[in-house]
């Protein structure tokens, strides 16, 4: 049911490197390129130009080459499942957060996450320090691996969920030193790898909106094409001051450097050409895509994202200081069943797949089920009440002495596997009375308890007693009203509610 002693923990996980899929793109390169090994991982890929090769597929191939020779992937067993190289893990007691303290880091960076960059960039003929981090929230309830006794959803059952408030995970690209990033034009961009994609900020326009270009580019020679959203862009032509011919499905424009045209429906922006006499050796490199550029302001959904119901969403800040904030983060929130939390085995993914928290796994030493139940009919005759009265039943089936009743209740602390909770509302403030099943097999009143009239008030009246969880760890309590008009409880666990009654 839950580990507060030692008896279940998930293992929550934060990795940076994707399983594999069964089709890939170059945007999943070096994924494409892991073999999978009885010792671990290796990278078998072959790069291959043809012998009519253009030049600018010759650099192109040794860019991936080098960048190919730097790959390396390990793959590590670990209990519960198979974890890789840039993933960290911690076994998490369930119903509490799974980051701060002993836990999981609340700021991850390259020394704990070896997939997340700290590196360099060069911006306007100056090169900037910068780290890349995950940060995880350590507030209560935002971020933690929760059953249905620790959140009180019954939907639950006895299955375990990460549940996630909003803002709890975040991306941030940071700049180790003193950067303006606020100089930032077309000519001369902010280009970063972000989330593992390329980032070009064109324009900044205030301390929380900055202007990205979005539609991809293409170098491409006369008659060459490509297809973007669904049509078919051709290069016809590049004339010799970089004025380009396009034809857009049939409809063709044209269109002067650093210029954006919309040409049926899909907007074109060359930014380099190169020509010559020769009309097979012009190329120009073209911005292509529904946008060239778009605008984003604080709290907008990310690129990509649903714009009326993102998942991930823009955390921008001090855009125009020396310390620029530039960040992602979630803006889903799954807090019971029908959110559809992760489970044990999913995940809440960043965008573009670049990272991961997952709870991965679940460790059950061993475990007891406990029932809380009302029913009608009870005999209490044995402990001089009614032969049929209606009470909360509490029991461990299986476990003889799996309950305990709690010294306030009665001094002598009777273990049992049957509590009965009865409501004795024969005056204007009634009493809860607490019946357990002796060692006879008989019902015997342990003690009675008078309710404040609170809901936030509670009474302890019995604990779990299995194995480790004992001593106070767990402990059943009541709360409620015991007016004669209008008598109600409520039963908590560890000062959740689980159940409600009214008499």
């Amino acid at each position: 049911m839950q580990k507060v002693a030692a008896l279940l923990t998930a293992v929550v996980a934060l990795s940076l490197v994707m399983a594999s899929g069964l089709a890939y793109t170059l945007g999943d390169y070096p994924k494409f390129c892991v073999e999978s090994t009885d010792g671990g991982q290796k990278v078998n890929c072959y790069i291959v130009v043809g012998a009519d090769a253009k030049p600018e597929d010759v650099v192109s191939a040794i860019d991936l080459g080098m960048r190919l020779a730097g790959e390396s992937y390990t793959q590590v067993s670990t209990a519960g499942g198979v974890s890789l190289t840039g993933a960290v893990s911690e076994e998490i007691p369930l119903g509490e957060v799974i980051a701060g303290g002993a836990k999981l880091d609340t700021t991850l960076k390259h020394y704990k996450l070896s997939g997340l960059k700290d590196d360099t960039i060069d911006f306007q003929d100056e090169t900037y320090d910068f780290h890349e981090e995950i940060q995880l929230t350590s507030n209560s309830d935002n971020l933690d691996a929760e059953t249905s006794l620790t959140a009180g959803d019954d939907d639950y059952e006895s299955n375990v969920y990460l549940e996630i408030a909003r803002d709890a995970i975040k991306y941030c690209y940071v700049f180790d030193e003193n950067i303006n990033i606020s100089t930032a034009t077309q000519d001369e961009p902010l280009e970063i790898e972000f989330l593992g994609k390329t980032l070009k900020v064109t324009d900044v326009s205030d301390a929380d909106t900055l202007t990205i270009q979005v539609g991809e580019e293409y170098t491409l020679s006369p008659d060459e094409s490509v297809t973007v959203a669904g049509k078919t862009i051709t290069l016809k032509n590049v004339g010799s001051g970089g004025t380009v011919l396009v034809d857009v499905d049939g409809v063709t424009a044209t269109i002067s450097q650093d210029t954006t045209k919309t040409v049926n429906g899909i907007k074109i922006r060359p930014i380099e050409f190169f020509y010559s006499d020769e009309k097979t050796e012009r190329m120009a490199t073209l911005i292509i895509g529904e946008e060239t550029t778009k605008t984003y302001n604080d709290g907008d959904a990310y690129i990509g994202e649903d714009e009326d119901n993102p998942n991930w969403v823009w955390d921008l800040a001090g855009l125009t200081t020396n310390s620029p904030t530039l960040c992602v983060e979630n803006d889903f929130v799954k807090d019971d069943y029908s959110d559809n939390p992760a489970g044990v085995g999913e995940c809440y993914e960043l965008p573009n797949e670049y990272a991961k928290v997952c709870l991965d796994s679940l460790t059950v030493d061993t475990y007891q089920t406990y029932e809380f139940k009302p029913e009608t009919g009870v005999d209490l005759s044995d402990a001089g009440r009614s032969t049929s009265a209606k009470v909360l039943v509490i029991t461990s089936p299986g476990e003889d002495e799996g309950l305990q009743i709690t010294s306030n209740v009665n001094a002598n602390t009777p273990k049992t596997d049957t509590i009965y909770v009865f409501v004795n509302s024969t005056t204007n403030n009634g009493t809860l009375d607490i019946f357990y099943i002796d060692a006879d097999g008989d019902v015997t009143l342990a003690g009675q308890v008078t309710l404040s009239g609170s809901d936030t008030s509670f009474t302890n009246v019995g604990q779990v007693n299995f194995q480790d969880t004992k001593g106070g760890d767990m402990y059943i309590a009541v709360a409620g009203n015991l007016t004669k008009s209008n008598p109600y409880f409520y039963l908590l666990i560890n000062n959740t509610v689980v159940s409600s009654d009214n008499i």
